[in-house]
């Protein structure tokens, strides 16, 4: 196990003490998670692949990631949501949802914050698009990869 993946597990070991319950992740497959998002959490798929390229830059899939930024404060779950969407321990912040509830297997309450981010400040809220995936070119052929 190499530090990164001892660095998660420690956080979810932390979360679930701190809030006496669990929280099961998960780390996707780039073409079970595209299908997840369009069919499951309708996702737009016109803009699918800016979503897979995004998640993939900001989270590498992974719903347990936790990013600390420069000026203290935090990036949660698979879409990398900024604190100021949540609230750390209840429901609260912009997405009214539980901090902890984005680092969940379970994806809908984190689909919908992200898709209300999205819709508001477009994909340019995420560093990761702006520097990976504003370029079409750099985008997957979500129809040719996995078939969608």
């Amino acid at each position: 196990m190499n530090s990164t993946e001892l660095s998660r597990v420690y956080v979810l070991f932390l979360l679930v003490i701190a809030t006496g319950s669990h929280v099961w992740a998960k780390r996707y497959l780039r073409c079970e998670l595209a299908r997840k998002l369009l069919d499951q959490h309708g996702f737009e798929r016109s803009l699918l692949s800016n979503w897979i390229c995004l998640l993939e830059h900001e989270s590498e899939l992974d719903t347990a990631k936790v990013t600390v930024n420069p000026n203290g404060s935090k990036n949660y779950g698979l879409f990398q949501i900024n604190g100021r969407y949540c609230q750390q321990g209840r429901r609260g912040g912009i997405c009214n949802v539980n901090c902890d509830d984005l680092l969940d297997e379970n994806i809908q309450e984190a689909a919908v914050c992200a898709k209300r981010i999205q819709t508001s400040d477009g994909f340019r809220h995420w560093n990761g698009w702006q520097r990976y995936c504003r370029n079409t070119q750099n985008l997957p052929n979500l129809k040719v990869i996995c078939g969608i």
